[in-house]
Formats: C-alpha cells, sequence, structure tokens
C-alpha cells in the first residue's frame, strides 16, 4: 500500500495507551436507547429479523445481560455465529462510571468545519459508493458512519465502539464531541474488483479534489497508483481492500484510521503529521497491546525507502533510543512530516502523544491551539507551560519509567 499528502494519503501499515488521559448532527441528543434484554432478542428472531441486524441493535444499545454460558446456548439455538455472539459478550461488558456519569454527546459540535462541507462529504461518499456498485451499507455509530456487508460490520463495530466509548469517558473537549459521523467514513471493500470500482467512482465524483500541488502528475497518476494500492485515507474517509490484508491487519489499519481522521478534523488546517500519526497508533493501542501501523505520504517517491523491521515492541525501541542519545530531539520530531519519517520516528511520536495525552483537558486544549499555531512547540508550550527542555525531560521522564 501507499500514501498520499495532504489531503488524500495511503495507508500502509503498528498509546501509550491514552489510559490516563484519552443522531442529530450539533443538535440536542434524544434520550439513549435501552439496552437491550435477552427477551427483546428473542422477540426479534420471532419476529424473523436478521441476525446480523440484531446484532447492529445490540452494538447501538448495550443490553442488560451478561453473556454466561447458558445464555451462550440459548444464542446459539437462535442462529447467532460465534463472532456474533463476541459482539453481544464485548456489549455486555459494563461501561466505566465516567462514561455512565458524562452529559451527552454532541458529536462533531467542536469541528472546524461546518455543516454543509459534513453534508458535502457524506453526499459525496454516498454516491461513490452508489456509483461503484459495492455490496456495502452504511451503519452509523455515534461519531463515524461504517460502509461494510453486514459480516464485517459485525466485526468492525465493537471497534470502533470500543474507542468511542474511550474518548466519550476519558476525554474532555474537543475530543469527546469528537467526529461527526457525516464527515468520517470507514469503507471496507471484500475484493479487488470492488476496490477498483471505488476508486475509479471517487475520480468521477469529486477529480479536482486530486489535484494536489505536491503530487506528482496530479489525478493521472494518482488514480493509476491508488488502482494498484489496497488501501488509502484522507481527513474524511479511509477505504481498505480488505482482500489483501490479514486480519489483525485490518483492524489495527481501521483503528488507526478512525484515530487519525479524529486528530485532523480537529486541527485543520494545520499540518502536524507526527501529532496526528501519534494519535493515530494511540486508537491502535486501545485494541492491540503495542502499534504497528504507519501512515506516510508517498508524494516524494520514496516509497520504497526502509520502514523498518525491528521486531522489539515500539516501546522498547524509544526507551533503547533515549538510552543510547540516539533519540530524535522534540523540535526536529515534531517538524517532521510522513514524507520524511521512519520507524524510529512513528514510535517516538506515538509515545510523545501518549506523554501529552496522559494530561487530557490539556490535551483537547492542544488541538484547539493548533488550529491557530502551526507551531507545535509553542501551541504545547502555551497550554502546558512546557518549553522545549521541559517537553523533553518529561518525555524522556515518562517513556524511561514504563515497562
Amino acid at each position: 500500500m501507499r500514501m498520499l499528502p495532504r489531503g488524500v494519503r495511503i495507508v500502509l501499515v503498528l498509546l501509550v495507551v491514552l489510559s490516563t488521559g484519552l443522531a442529530a448532527y450539533g443538535q440536542k441528543q434524544p434520550p439513549a436507547p435501552q439496552p437491550l434484554s435477552m427477551r427483546d432478542i428473542a422477540r426479534m428472531h420471532h419476529e424473523r429479523v436478521a441476525v446480523d441486524t440484531i446484532v447492529e441493535r445490540v452494538t447501538e444499545q448495550g443490553v442488560s445481560f451478561t453473556v454466561t454460558p447458558g445464555i451462550e446456548k440459548q444464542l446459539v439455538r437462535l442462529g447467532f455465529q460465534s463472532e456474533q455472539i463476541d459482539a453481544i459478550r464485548q456489549a455486555s461488558e459494563p461501561r466505566p462510571k465516567e462514561a455512565q456519569n458524562a452529559p451527552a454527546i454532541e458529536p462533531g459540535k467542536e469541528l472546524p468545519s461546518g455543516e454543509e462541507e459534513r453534508k458535502k462529504v457524506l453526499d459525496q461518499v454516498t454516491k461513490i459508493t452508489k456509483l461503484s456498485g459495492a455490496n456495502v451499507q452504511p451503519a452509523a455509530t455515534r461519531h463515524l458512519t461504517l460502509w461494510a456487508a453486514k459480516d464485517d460490520q459485525v466485526r468492525f463495530l465493537p471497534d470502533i465502539k470500543k474507542i468511542e466509548s474511550f474518548l466519550e469517558s476519558k476525554c474532555t473537549e474537543p475530543l469527546r464531541s469528537g467526529l461527526d459521523k457525516r464527515a468520517a467514513h470507514l469503507i471496507l471493500l471484500k475484493t479487488r474488483y470492488d476496490y477498483e470500482k471505488w476508486v475509479n467512482a471517487m475520480f468521477e465524483v469529486m477529480p479536482h479534489e486530486f489535484e494536489l500541488p505536491d503530487a506528482p502528475g496530479r489525478n493521472a497518476d494518482l488514480k493509476a497508483a491508488m488502482l494498484k494500492w489496497s488501501g488509502y485515507y484522507s481527513r474524511n474517509f479511509a477505504v481498505l481492500c480488505m482482500a489483501e490484508q490479514e486480519e489483525e491487519w485490518l483492524h489495527r489499519l481501521a483503528a488507526a484510521d478512525v484515530g487519525y481522521m479524529n486528530f485532523v478534523q480537529q486541527v485543520e488546517p494545520g499540518r502536524h503529521d507526527p501529532l496526528s500519526t501519534g494519535f493515530a497508533n494511540c486508537c491502535e493501542s486501545l485494541l492491540f497491546e503495542s502499534p504497528n501501523v504507519m501512515l506516510f505520504s508517498n508524494s516524494y517517491h520514496n516509497e520504497d525507502r526502509d520502514l523498518g523491521n525491528d521486531p522489539r515492541a515500539w516501546l522498547h525501541l524509544v526507551q533503547d533510543r533515549m538510552r543510547t542519545k540516539k533519540a530524535t530531539g522534540v523540535r526536529a520530531l515534531l517538524g517532521m512530516d510522513t514524507s520524511t519519517m521512519l520507524l524510529p520516528h512513528y514510535a517516538e511520536a506515538w509515545t510523545l502523544a501518549g506523554v501529552l495525552a496522559r494530561q487530557p483537558e490539556k490535551f483537547g486544549k492542544l488541538l484547539l491551539a493548533l488550529r491557530q499555531e502551526k507551531d507545535a512547540l509553542k501551541a504545547i508550550e502555551q497550554v502546558y507551560g512546557w518549553d522545549e527542555k521541559k517537553l523533553e525531560e518529561q518525555w524522556y521522564k515518562e517513556v524511561l519509567k514504563q515497562r
């Protein structure tokens, strides 16, 4: 896979989890729907509601029971498959107290993009999908629209909801309100044929949006290249060809894409690649012990660069670089972009974003500051009170004490 610059970048490849920090559109939220009981599920089955539809309702509303061995047997008798039962089991887990007591979320209320822009994005993705003929249906969560076949929705919706739940319960504004489902879209296409049809339809629906000044060949070269790749991402949508990725990798990419879209939609029009990729890896790490995804730019024909194959966890890689005095300085790191970042830089950016996110109230304010201040170091000093030296000291201190 290859990446595009700025507005459109291709997804290729692995928080400190934001463990201590990280539908009406813009309208007042209606009361949350009540969790489903086992009797509700049995009733819907009796009414011949499709199993996939029941699971979708479960992921949206939750359930009021625990999936015990006895309940699992009942679900099997009703026709639920193992992955669908797993989705119900996850929905049965109690929500954190912070999430239970938090005020209603208004998705997109803090985004710098306007209502007109969000509607335009939704209309574009809807039109592209229809024109491509892809066999996918939209499933809207609180903050994102997942376009996928029903069976794939069952597999990926729990991941998305876990990220959303964490942001809503642990993170201050604007991260809590986060994305708007009209402006954030994840498209999962089963086959290479579906993917190529989608790319062709995309260039037909929105050709001018790919006329990027730093993209060699503009539209012609970009389209030819994208047809060879197996995925790409932008600030508003990410598309993956599922046939060419392993299952775990797909879940990693999807999580990183959600995190990336969240960050860049908060801070546009400024470019802060190390912080945006670091935050993307933070969201990936909510699902996996250590990140592995690298989001990089292809605009300078450097797609064959050595991205590194260090088998060690990213945390240990950064710790080793710090102990041997090889770590990138914060000024140099924050000044990089994804056309030049290599594996150590992605790992460093991930740990730095994690350190900043340990103070969620300040991290939320940092995103607001970055909308006005293009110099990330100045924005961090403005919000955290850390100059370059103090930021580097805090970064080293927090990273080196972890195990």
